[in-house]
C-alpha cells in the first residue's frame, strides 16, 4: 500500500486539494503552512518526460518517503473501444443500469441512452463508460417490468451525462460496479477524458481495484447528484460513518486498514554527521529509505506508539545507559519532538466510509544527544531500523526547493511554486500530482532542509 499522502498512491483527477492545513507544534502549540496542490489546473500543464541522474534520485527519495509507486499507472491505460464496440457493450449494460436506476429512482423516469461517448477496456476484465441518456416518456418501472422500449419517447430535455465502471460487461454475468450521473458531469469528464485513459483516472491504489471520477463540485454530501453508485469492493458494516471529506467514488475499506478514521504516523527521525543527514528507516531486503510508521483506529495517545517506544527503551539499555539515564534520554527525544498534522481536503486512498489522517512526528538530533547517539537499533517484534544518509545530489534538489520564496509571516508555501523543481513532471506528467498525494513527501522534503539549513 502506498501513502497518504502519504499516505501518496497516490484517485480521482478532481482537485484533490487546493489547501492543505498543517499545523504544526508539540502536540498543542500550532504553526500553520498552507500547501496547495493536486490542483485540476495541474492537468492541463505541458511537461517534458526527460530526467537527468539527479532528478531521478530525487523521484526515488519522494517515493521512499511517501511509500509510493509512480509508476503505478503506466500499467493502467486502458484499450478505447471502437464506436460499434462502444454501443453494443451499452446494450449489453444496459439492463443492469435499468435495475440500478429503478433502485435508486423507483418512481422515476426511464432514461435511454443515446450515445456513447467514449468506452475503454481496463485490467481484470472491467470496462469504463462516458455515456448521455435523455428522459422519455416511460417510469423506469414500466421498463423494468419488460414494458417496450421503443414505445418510450424521448423528452426534449437536456442531455445526462454518465460514467459507469462494469465487470465482466461482455460476459452473460456482466456487473456494474459504480455509476455517477449528472447534467453538469459532460464538460469535466470530456475535458480530463482527452488527457487521460478513462482507465488511469479511474484506478485506485492497484490495477486491480476502480473508482469513479468525482469532481469537485459533486463531493461535498450536501450538494445533490441525479444517480451515484460507488463502487464497493468488500462489505460495509451496518455502522458504517460517512467520510467527513464527502464523496470519493469508492465505499468500503478500499486499500485502508480500518473503517471510519485511519490515523497514520509517519515517524522522520534525523541526525547530522558531519556534514551529511541521515534518516532513521526501516531495515529490510530493499535497502531503500523506508520511514517507521504506525496505523492506528481512532485515536493516537501518544507520540510514539508501542514498537518504536519498545526498540528506543531496548536499544538504550543494551548500550549499557543506566535507568536514570535511559529515562533523561527519552525525555530529550520527547522534548525536541514535533507531532505535525496533517489535514487533507482529499486523499487518494480514502474511501466513502474509510479515510486517512496523516500525524509526521519529527525528531531533529543535530548535535546526536539522544537517539542520533546510537549507531546500532536493537529489533522488536520485526522492526529493524538503521540510518540511512541523504544522497548529496538529493540535498541539491531539496535546497533547491527550499530556496524559493514564502510567506514568511504566515510560513506558507505553495506547491505549485515548486514545480519547476520538482522532478516527476518531467517523468511522469502532471497527471500523477493529481492521482497521488504528492504533498506528504514534499512537504517531508522541505521539513528536512528548513531544519537542517
Amino acid at each position: 500500500m502506498y501513502f497518504l499522502l502519504w499516505t501518496l498512491i497516490f484517485s480521482t483527477v478532481t482537485e484533490s486539494s487546493k489547501q492543505l492545513l498543517v499545523r504544526q507544534g508539540k502536540l498543542h502549540e500550532n504553526e500553520n503552512i498552507f500547501e496547495e496542490s493536486n490542483s485540476d489546473e495541474l492537468l492541463n500543464r505541458k511537461t517534458s518526460r526527460i530526467c537527468n541522474l539527479k532528478e531521478k534520485k530525487f523521484i526515488n527519495f519522494l517515493e521512499d518517503a511517501g511509500d509510493l509507486n509512480f509508476t503505478l499507472l503506466e500499467n493502467n491505460k486502458g484499450e478505447t473501444l471502437s464506436s460499434e464496440e462502444s454501443e453494443e457493450l451499452a446494450d449489453k449494460l444496459s439492463s443492469a443500469f435499468n435495475a440500478l436506476m429503478y433502485k435508486h429512482k423507483p418512481h422515476g423516469s426511464y432514461y435511454h441512452i443515446m450515445n456513447v461517448t467514449k468506452a475503454e477496456q481496463c485490467s481484470y476484465s472491467t470496462h469504463v463508460l462516458l455515456f448521455k441518456m435523455k428522459e422519455t416518456t416511460c417510469t423506469i418501472r414500466e421498463v423494468v417490468e419488460n414494458f417496450p422500449i421503443s414505445k418510450c419517447i424521448p423528452l426534449n430535455q437536456p442531455k445526462l451525462s454518465c460514467i459507469l465502471i462494469a465487470k465482466g460487461a461482455r460476459s452473460k454475468d456482466a456487473k456494474i460496479l459504480g455509476a455517477l450521473c449528472n447534467r453538469k458531469l459532460n464538460i469535466y469528464l470530456n475535458r480530463v477524458s482527452s488527457k487521460f485513459t478513462l482507465c488511469e483516472l479511474c484506478s485506485y491504489s492497484s490495477k486491480e481495484k476502480f473508482r469513479l471520477i468525482i469532481p469537485k463540485q459533486f463531493r461535498s454530501w450536501s450538494e445533490d447528484v441525479f444517480l451515484y453508485e460507488p463502487v464497493t469492493y468488500d462489505p460495509i458494516p451496518k455502522s458504517e460513518t460517512a467520510n467527513p471529506r464527502g464523496r470519493t467514488g469508492i465505499k468500503g475499506l478500499g486499500s485502508l486498514l480500518y473503517h471510519g478514521k485511519n490515523i497514520m504516523v509517519l515517524y522522520i527521525i534525523a541526525r547530522k554527521v558531519g556534514k551529511d543527514i541521515e534518516l532513521l528507516s526501516v531495515m529490510d531486503q530493499s535497502n531503500n529509505l523506508k520511514f517507521p510508521k504506525a496505523y492506528l483506529s481512532g485515536r493516537m495517545n501518544k507520540l510514539f506508539d508501542d514498537k518504536m517506544e519498545a526498540v528506543i527503551n531496548t536499544t538504550f539499555q543494551k548500550a549499557g545507559y543506566s535507568d536514570e539515564r535511559v529515562a533523561e534520554m527519552i525525555k530529550e527525544i520527547y522534548k525536541s519532538a514535533e507531532s505535525i498534522h496533517v489535514e487533507q481536503k482529499h486523499n487518494p486512498l480514502d474511501t466513502d466510509t474509510s479515510w486517512i489522517e496523516t500525524i509526521v512526528v519529527s525528531v531533529w538530533d543535530k548535535k546526536r544527544a539522544h537517539i542520533g547517539s546510537m549507531e546500532r537499533f536493537v529489533s522488536v517484534d520485526n522492526l529493524s531500523l538503521t540510518w540511512k544518509r541523504v544522497d548529496e545530489d538529493v540535498m541539491e534538489s531539496l535546497k533547491k526547493m527550499n530556496n524559493l520564496k514564502t510567506d514568511e509571516k504566515h510560513l506558507k508555501f505553495k506547491v505549485k511554486k515548486y514545480i519547476p523543481f520538482l522532478p516527476l513532471l518531467c517523468l511522469y506528467g502532471t497527471l500523477f500530482l493529481a492521482l497521488i498525494p504528492i504533498a506528504i513527501p514534499f512537504f517531508i522534503a522541505s521539513l528536512i532542509t528548513k531544519r537542517f539549513k
